[in-house]
C-alpha cells in the first residue's frame, strides 16, 4: 500500500495529462465491524471477508495519510455523518452510518499512457525496437524464435536475458519455452459503462468505492461521459476466454443497487461491457479470490544447459505501480548484464507530461498560445490538450499542414487527427484504433457509419486494398460482438 500510494503521487507529476486527483466516497454501514478479520489479515492469517466499520475504515485512511505526510499532493481524509451524507446524496442507502471521502488517482486514457511509455522508450534509446502483433514461437538452440502474426514472418533474436511481462499470459509464454510453470491464478474482473443520467448526478463527480453483501470491493465513477461500475472477481485459467457475462453484469447492476437503491438502470443503458484478467500469483491454499495478494514479485527461471539466458517472470502488480516494478525489474536486468543504471525514472515525465501546464491559468495561457499561432479553434486545442497532453502541440502542427475536416459522424475528431495516430502510435488493426487509442468504443460512441468512416481514412493512410477495409470492418464488428457486447446497426 505504501508503494502504491508514493507511485500514486509519482504518476500525478509525471503523467498529469492523464492523471487526476480522484475524490472517493466510501459509503460505511457499520461501525465496529470488520475489526478480528481486519488484525487477522493485517498479521497473515486466514480471515472471512466481512463490510468494514468506521473504526477500520478510518484506521485505513489515517494509514494512508500517514504513508504520504513526506509528498502530500492531494487533501487527508475526511468523515460525514449520516444526516449531512443523506443530505448531500438523498439517494444514498440509507441504512449508512458514515461516509469516507480520501483522494485516489485515476488515469483517463490508461492505454494512451502505454502508448507514450514505448514512445519514451524509443527516444530515450533509439537501439531499442517495438514490435506490434508479434509472438514468441519457441526456442531455437540459443535463439527465442519469434512470429510477425501478421506477415506470417518467422525471425530469431538471441537474447541475453528475456522478460516475460506478459501478465495473465504468462504460464503460456513459457509453455513456448519448454518451461511447465504455474506462476499465474489470475482472476478475472469485468466492468461496465452505463449510460444513466441518475446514475450519473448520484456520484457527484466522485468514485463510489463500496462493499457488497459478500464484503467484495466494488466501484462506480464517471467517466468520458458515461458511469462505470466494476468489478467482478472470478477464477480464471485461459485469459483468452475472458468476456463479461450476462452473470456478472446481473450481480454488478445488483451491486450498484445495494448502495444506490432507487435507482434504476435499465440492460439497455450498458453502452459497453469489458473483462480483463488479473496476472495474481498462483495460490494452492483456500484462499477466497480477494484475500490473495495484489502485491508484485518476480520468479525467476535461471539458465540451463540447453537455454543459455534466464527469464525473468513478472508477477502481479497493477498500473498504479508500474514505474516502480519496471524499476526493480530494470535492476534485476542489469545485474545479469554487469552493467551499471544510467538513470532513474522516478521524476521522469512521461509523454505529453512533459511541461503540462498545472493550474487553469497556465493551461488557458497554453491554449491560448497554441491558437494564436496555429489558427485552430481554442475549444478544439483544449481537448487536444486533455487528449495528448503537451504531444498536443505536434498534433496542431500536423493538423495545419493540409486541409482538415471534422469527422461526419464524429466531429469531435478530425480526419487528420486520425491520420496522426495511424501514422504515429503503431496501429495495425481498426479496432486498435477504436478500443486502445481512443476511448470511442470504450465510451459507446461508436456506430457502423463512423466505423466505416475510419476504415477509409485506414485505407487511404495506409494504401489498404478495398478487400482489407471490409476484413477490419468485419473483424471489429466480430471482436466488438464477441469480447464488448455491441452490436452495430448497419
Amino acid at each position: 500500500v505504501k508503494e502504491s500510494l508514493e507511485e500514486r503521487n509519482l504518476l500525478l507529476q509525471n503523467a498529469p495529462h492523464f492523471v487526476s486527483p480522484l475524490p472517493t466516497m466510501i459509503p460505511i454501514y457499520h461501525w465496529f465491524s470488520g475489526i478480528i478479520n481486519g488484525i487477522r489479515k493485517f498479521i497473515g492469517l486466514k480471515a472471512n471477508n466481512t463490510s468494514r466499520g468506521v473504526i477500520i475504515v478510518k484506521l485505513g485512511l489515517m494509514m494512508y495519510d500517514i504513508f504520504t505526510r513526506n509528498h502530500r499532493v492531494m487533501p487527508t481524509h475526511s468523515f460525514t455523518n449520516r444526516k449531512k451524507s443523506l443530505k448531500e446524496r438523498p439517494i444514498l442507502d440509507p441504512k449508512i452510518v458514515y461516509t469516507g471521502l480520501f483522494y485516489d488517482a485515476w488515469i483517463s486514457y490508461p492505454e494512451r499512457l502505454g502508448i507514450e511509455l514505448i514512445q519514451d522508450t524509443l527516444l530515450v534509446h533509439p537501439e531499442s525496437k517495438a514490435l506490434n502483433y508479434v509472438s514468441l514461437n519457441g526456442i531455437q538452440n540459443e535463439n527465442v524464435v519469434l512470429k510477425d502474426e501478421l506477415s506470417g514472418e518467422i525471425f530469431t533474436v538471441k537474447p541475453q536475458v528475456v522478460v516475460n511481462a506478459t501478465g495473465a499470459w504468462i504460464d503460456f509464454a513459457n509453455s513456448a519455452f519448454d518451461q511447465k510453470t504455474k506462476f499465474i491464478g489470475g482472476t478475472k474482473g469485468s466492468h461496465l459503462m452505463i449510460d444513466n443520467q441518475a446514475l450519473m448526478d448520484a456520484t457527484l463527480g466522485q468514485m463510489v468505492y463500496y462493499e457488497n453483501d459478500e464484503g467484495r470491493i466494488c466501484i462506480l465513477f464517471p467517466l468520458h461521459g458515461k458511469v462505470m461500475v466494476g468489478s467482478t472477481d472470478i477464477k480464471i485459467i485461459d485469459p483468452e476466454t475472458a468476456v463479461c457475462t450476462d452473470d456478472e453484469v446481473e450481480y454488478m447492476l445488483g451491486c450498484v443497487k445495494q448502495v444506490f437503491p432507487k435507482i434504476n438502470i435499465d440492460p439497455s443503458q450498458i453502452v459497453f461491457r469489458y473483462s480483463g484478467v488479473r496476472p495474481l500469483p498462483n495460490s494452492e491454499g483456500d484462499l477466497k479470490n480477494a484475500q490473495i495478494s495484489r502485491d508484485h514479485s518476480t520468479k525467476i527461471i535461471e539458465p540451463s544447459d540447453e537455454r543459455h539466458f534466464p527469464i525473468l517472470n513478472l508477477i502481479g502488480g497493477k498500473w498504479t505501480t508500474f514505474r516502480a516494478f519496471g524499476e526493480q525489474t530494470a535492476d534485476k536486468v542489469l545485474s545479469y548484464l554487469n552493467k551499471p543504471r544510467k538513470m532513474c525514472s522516478r521524476n521522469l515525465p512521461i509523454g505529453g507530461g512533459k511541461d503540462f501546464p498545472k493550474t487553469d491559468d497556465e493551461k488557458q495561457f497554453w491554449v491560448e498560445q497554441l491558437y494564436q499561432t496555429s489558427g485552430i479553434d481554442k475549444a478544439r486545442v483544449q481537448t487536444l490538450l486533455f487528449r495528448f497532453g503537451t504531444t498536443s502541440r505536434q498534433v496542431v502542427n500536423y493538423l495545419i499542414q493540409d486541409e482538415d475536416q471534422p469527422l461526419k459522424n464524429k466531429p469531435e475528431y478530425s480526419k487528420r487527427e486520425i491520420e496522426f495516430l495511424l501514422k504515429n502510435e503503431f496501429v495495425q488493426h481498426l479496432d486498435d484504433l477504436i478500443l486502445r487509442r481512443t476511448s470511442i468504443a470504450l465510451a459507446g460512441e461508436l456506430t457502423y457509419p463512423l466505423l466505416v468512416e475510419l476504415a477509409d481514412i485506414q485505407m487511404e493512410c495506409f494504401g489498404f486494398s478495398q478487400e482489407r477495409k471490409e476484413y477490419e470492418i468485419s473483424r471489429s464488428l466480430e471482436i466488438l460482438a464477441r469480447k464488448h457486447h455491441v452490436f452495430l446497426d448497419k
